[in-house]
């Protein structure tokens, strides 16, 4: 299964006016963006754990990448998993019902995605690689 399946189903959920399907757009949506950026990392190299805490590897990885643009859409992801948690977790916050927000989240996945990869497999492709690398090397420290 590719990343961007999520997506395609993120958008075919965020059409529909029902609030189950708003909320897990929402969900798809943070999915299809943090798959796409766990593989860019790994294609860079980087073994990310495969359970719960892959999450925070991610998002530390790409905040730690020497790139202003890959920093910010680092903590962006960060960001988007908590509004991910809150579709699904919290059941009684209707604002995640809103298909017009949904909407929003799956446009926010789609410049995630296009972001990451332009930058990560741009010509500063070398240079993040080292900056990860060195966050990685001072963790061990």
């Amino acid at each position: 299964m590719e990343p961007k399946d999520f997506l395609t189903l993120a958008n075919e959920l965020a059409a529909s006016e029902k609030a189950a399907e708003a909320r897990s757009a929402t969900s798809r949506a943070y999915y299809a963006a943090f798959h796409c950026a766990l593989n860019i990392l790994q294609d860079m190299g980087f073994d990310i754990p495969s359970n719960h805490r892959s999450h925070e590897a991610v998002s530390a990885h790409l905040t730690n990448s020497g790139n202003p643009t890959v920093d910010d859409h680092g903590r962006t992801l960060l960001d988007f998993r908590g509004w991910r948690n809150n579709a699904d977790y919290e059941i009684e916050d209707v604002t995640h019902e809103d298909p017009k927000k949904a909407r929003q989240f799956v446009k926010i996945a789609e410049y995630l995605i296009r972001e990451l990869e332009d930058e990560c497999e741009g010509p500063e492709r070398d240079e993040i690689i080292a900056s990860i690398k060195a966050y990685l090397e001072k963790l061990k420290s």
